[in-house]
């Protein structure tokens, strides 16, 4: 058998696997995602006090460059 020959053979056996395989997880509901959490922390409000140093220092470096 030739090199073509198995290519024939090999390439839709690995599309119709891959394919089963994304329908199978795709028909399971055990993997099922809850919905996300909200935060209760406002998206302007930072509390770590070292990010928001970082933050501030790369501010200044750009308000200084222009």
């Amino acid at each position: 058998m030739s090199v073509k020959a198995r290519y024939v053979w090999i390439i839709p056996a690995v599309l119709l696997a891959s394919w089963l395989a994304v329908r199978s997880l795709a028909a399971y509901p055990a993997y099922e995602m809850e919905d996300p959490q909200l935060s209760m922390v406002s998206a302007r409000e930072i509390a770590d006090p070292a990010l928001t140093g970082l933050i501030r220092h790369f501010a200044d470096q750009a308000r200084g460059q222009h």
